[in-house]
């Protein structure tokens, strides 16, 4: 529930606090005060309740060199569902029968027992300050301190978990996450950990043990997650109950990185049906001014390795950057055969085009050639 109507709001929960932990977050006044709170725990019910919040914290280094974390609970959307969440507990508290409410201050709790004024109560628990740490306040989950993205500029990490300018560490807890999310995303994190320990197995020993055939289902799902947070941390969550898609979309970059020597016990793919004959896509890209460099990027480091060269038939991939208009890019694929370019259209060219939409000024343009001549024999097959 949220009183803004976007998404932000609270929800309760009702956790199972074992005796260590209610006497940490028991306001201490006096050694007798907290003796007689922790005597009535066994009849306790502890209400928590969780914010989205808005407001966002600041990481600071002090005169000494340590980092010091600050976080004020300052907007006022969140302070408006702090309180009705404040309120709500205390009511259901009431209605379900308890004969007395203690509701923690920093400093001290402020009770109610049964007989006396609910309505007055809660109105005074709502007059209580929220900031500079008058009232207990606990956080989980810590997310997007070290978010992973394409850019080094704003990202700490690639959107493999690895750091941009230290090779060889990564990233894999809730920091990594684009964007923070509403609780509870355990699942969502322990998905992302998974993945990026995926992807630092298969960096240590070179090669992919599935084909990238195995992945083709799930490349639909994953193209543009990276530019697009909500979609990520839903599609993460989602894939938690796929593992084996996970794995092998997590060996996709990987298995494309370098042409490997074939070994020759190994078996090959049966060739699609029907004639072949080379092939070629050219898309033209007019970006928006100054993002042509980041097409190419991102055609270069994504769409090429997660997306194009493990699909069957796939030859080679040229982008060329227009020297007349820097703004326009052109992208050359070429297949083994028409059927191969065909099936990777299919799919491929939407999932290409998302990851490229928000750099783009109109909608790509696509044509489609047979290979008259080439130089290059895996180019110019059986001409």
């Amino acid at each position: 529930s949220g009183v803004s109507g976007d998404g932000y709001g609270f929800y309760m929960e009702i956790p199972a606090f074992g005796p260590g932990f209610v006497a940490s977050v028991i306001p201490w006044t006096s050694g007798r005060q907290h003796k007689e709170v922790m005597t009535k725990v066994p009849h306790v019910s502890t209400f928590i309740w969780f914010l989205r919040d808005k407001s966002c914290g600041r990481v600071t280094i002090d005169a000494a060199g340590n980092s010091v974390a600050n976080y004020q609970l300052s907007d006022p959307v969140d302070q408006q569902n702090f309180r009705r969440a404040s309120a709500e507990a205390i009511r259901i508290h009431e209605a379900a029968g308890a004969q007395e409410i203690l509701f923690s201050l920093a400093d001290r709790q402020i009770a109610w027992k049964r007989g006396q004024n609910l309505e007055s109560y809660i109105e005074s628990i709502l007059r209580q300050p929220l900031l500079d740490g008058a009232q207990p306040m606990i956080s989980a989950h810590q997310l997007s301190t070290c978010r992973m993205g394409i850019d080094p500029a704003t990202n700490v990490a690639d959107t493999n978990g690895e750091l941009h300018y230290v090779k060889g560490v990564w990233i894999g807890d809730a920091s990594a996450c684009p964007t923070a999310l509403g609780a509870n995303p355990m699942i969502t994190i322990m998905a992302l950990a998974e993945r990026t320990a995926d992807r630092m197995s298969l960096a240590s020993c070179g090669q992919a043990a599935f084909p990238p055939a195995v992945a083709t289902d799930v490349l639909g799902e994953v193209a543009g997650l990276m530019i697009q947070p909500l979609k990520l941390l839903g599609g993460l969550a989602g894939l938690m109950f796929r593992p084996l898609s996970v794995l092998a979309m997590a060996q996709l970059p990987l298995a494309a990185a370098a042409p490997q020597p074939r070994d020759a016990s190994a078996p090959m793919l049966a060739p699609p049906p029907g004639p072949e004959r080379p092939f070629a896509h050219i898309i033209e890209l007019e970006c928006h001014p100054g993002q042509a460099r980041a097409v190419v990027e991102v055609i270069r480091d994504r769409a090429i390795p997660d997306l194009i060269q493990p699909a069957p038939g796939f030859v080679d991939e040229i982008v060329l950057v227009s020297i007349d208009d820097p703004n326009h890019v052109t992208a050359i694929s070429f297949w083994r055969s028409e059927e191969a370019a065909d099936r990777f259209n299919a799919h491929g060219f939407d999932q290409v085009s998302a990851l490229l939409q928000s750099f783009l000024a109109a909608k790509p343009e696509r044509r489609q050639f047979d290979v008259g001549a080439s130089t290059d024999p895996g180019i110019r097959g059986e001409l």
